[in-house]
């Protein structure tokens, strides 16, 4: 692929078979978490019948938006990297929030003291009556998404912990990629 950073050549003139160096690593590794986010949301709403809420669908467009992004930046390398490598990283830290956010607006309906619906979830729904189109409509309120749970973990933490993991990996990646740089400048 064009624009992927590879190891120098060995001493035979050819690349070594592990060609991709660490700071790539991190960046595929970001790609695939953002990947795996998507699959997986859509795996929990189609095949295990777990309907999604106004916040679930906000998550799963961020990490769409990061897979796609991660994945054009992978083919195209150089500045569209890194760019995209922010865009990705924004996009985990809002999910990230999102997840926290959806944890505590389950624990305050849990208690009986969730008021209406924010602008936020009144325009996805709003758009879900307006669009048929179920991989981006909500069918359950927060509660109800943030009780269902996978591996004994709410859904809301899975998406915080992904999101995290994104962003992290991410970061990884831009201190690693400013640490070849100083190297191969010196």
């Amino acid at each position: 692929f064009p624009g992927l950073p590879y190891e120098p050549k060995n001493q035979t003139g050819s690349h070594s078979v592990m060609s991709l160096n660490r700071v790539s690593v991190f960046y595929l590794f970001a790609t695939a978490l953002a990947s795996a986010a998507v699959v997986g949301s859509l795996t929990a709403q189609f095949w295990f019948q777990l309907d999604p809420c106004p916040l679930c669908i906000g998550q799963r467009i961020l990490y769409m938006v990061a897979a796609t992004v991660l994945l054009a930046g992978l083919v195209n390398g150089g500045v569209a990297k890194m760019v995209a490598g922010g865009i990705g990283m924004l996009c985990g830290i809002t999910a990230a929030g999102i997840g926290l956010y959806q944890g505590w607006i389950a624990s305050e309906e849990a208690l009986g003291q969730c008021g209406a619906p924010g602008p936020y979830e009144s325009t996805l729904w709003w758009l879900a009556e307006n669009i048929s189109y179920p991989v981006f409509a909500p069918e359950a309120s927060c509660a109800d998404a943030a009780g269902h749970t996978f591996l004994g973990l709410s859904m809301p933490f899975w998406s915080l912990l992904s999101g995290l993991v994104l962003s992290l990996a991410l970061l990884l990646f831009f201190i690693n990629l400013g640490n070849s740089a100083k190297l191969t400048s010196s």
